[in-house]
């Protein structure tokens, strides 16, 4: 088995479709807001937006945020309320019109903050420049020797996430990688006469858990050379381990929360 000590970088692509979702920290009681006429309405009209509720932006007007809740499923308990008495309350009036409500800049700021979707798919391009290789103990298979390797390895990742909190996420990455392996005459039996970095590819697999931002990691995975040297390259189809800590290794492709599920 050989263990691979590696840095980590990826360039990952995120695209945002569709409106941002939220949701308060501690929940609040809000006015209720006409946007036809840019006031809230009157006589005034208070509801309290529990921390379970999420949201949309529906405006910015002088500085204060106008939102709309999400629709409730009608027949669904949510905290002991009817999810049709909830729509009702806080989604749209008796006369079918949406209902609005008014956040102060300062309330937004402090409580406000985004939520997206607990599971996803977010994809990169990962490079893995140092491989550190491990020799062999077992003398009925061809001899490998501790062999470190610097080299790009560039190749396309996708990486299924889980989301145990805002900011707790678990990684699952899965991709294939070009990569130049470091063939020499040690690890080829001899078949070359000097030192030559050859193409190959690598297979891997992994998990990666990111806390504020932060991400350690290992990954699984193997190594081909390609060309004639693959025939007697040691290291050729043989597992590896990796292991990375960095930061922004991968980024989360935040879908916004759509209902109140």
């Amino acid at each position: 088995m050989r263990i691979l000590v590696a840095i980590f970088f990826l360039t990952s692509f995120t695209s945002f479709s569709q409106e941002k979702s939220y949701k308060f920290k501690v929940g609040q009681v809000l006015e209720q807001f006409d946007i036809s006429t840019s006031s809230t309405v009157n006589p005034a009209v208070r509801r309290l937006i529990k921390e379970q509720y999420y949201f949309n932006v529906e405006s910015i007007i002088s500085g204060d945020y106008i939102i709309r809740v999400l629709e409730f499923e009608s027949a669904i308990d949510y905290y002991g309320v009817l999810g049709s008495n909830l729509n009702t309350e806080l989604y749209m009036d008796s006369n079918n019109q949406p209902i609005y409500f008014k956040v102060p800049v300062a309330v937004w700021n402090q409580f406000a903050e985004e939520v997206f979707e607990n599971v996803g798919v977010t994809f990169g391009v990962m490079n893995i420049p140092i491989k550190l290789r491990f020799a062999n103990s077992n003398p009925n298979h061809r001899k490998r020797l501790l062999e470190l390797d610097a080299n790009v390895n560039l190749g396309l990742s996708v990486a299924p996430y889980w989301k145990r909190s805002n900011d707790q996420i678990f990684f699952t990455p899965v991709g294939i990688t070009i990569t130049q392996v470091v063939a020499n005459p040690v690890n080829t039996l001899d078949y070359l006469q000097t030192t030559e970095n050859r193409s190959g590819f690598s297979a891997f697999l992994g998990l990666i858990y990111q806390k504020d931002g932060y991400q350690i990691g290992v990954l699984f995975g193997a190594d081909w050379a390609t060309g004639n040297v693959s025939e007697y390259w040691v290291y050729q189809g043989k597992p590896w381990l990796g292991v990375g800590i960095g930061v922004g290794l991968f980024a989360p492709n935040n879908k916004p929360i759509k209902s109140q599920n």
